[in-house]
C-alpha cells in the first residue's frame, strides 16, 4: 500500500469542492431570485428550490430505470464499426 495518494486524488477532492459549492451558491442565488425578482414569499421560493433540487436528483434515476426497461423490450443497440460507415 502506497504511504502518499496520487496527485489525482487532489485533483478530484478539489474538482468536487469546486461543484458542491458552485451548486450551494446557485441555489441560494435561485432563492434570492424567486423571492425579490418575481416576488414569491420566502417559503414559495424555498418550496421551488427544493422541488428542483429533488428533480435534479430524482430524474437521472428516472431516465436510467426508462432506459432499462426499453432496453429490455428492445434489445441492445447495434454495434457500430468503421467498415460499416
Amino acid at each position: 500500500m502506497p504511504s502518499r495518494l496520487p496527485r489525482q486524488v487532489s485533483l478530484m477532492v478539489t474538482t468536487e469542492a469546486c461543484e458542491r459549492f458552485s451548486d450551494y451558491g446557485m441555489l441560494s442565488v435561485l432563492t434570492l431570485y424567486l423571492k425579490n425578482d418575481l416576488t414569491l414569499d420566502v417559503d414559495d421560493a424555498e418550496s421551488a428550490v427544493h422541488v428542483f433540487k429533488m428533480a435534479a436528483y430524482l430524474l437521472p434515476l428516472v431516465a436510467a430505470g426508462l432506459f432499462a426497461v426499453l432496453a429490455r423490450h428492445v434489445g441492445p443497440a447495434p454495434a457500430t464499426s468503421p467498415e460499416a460507415g
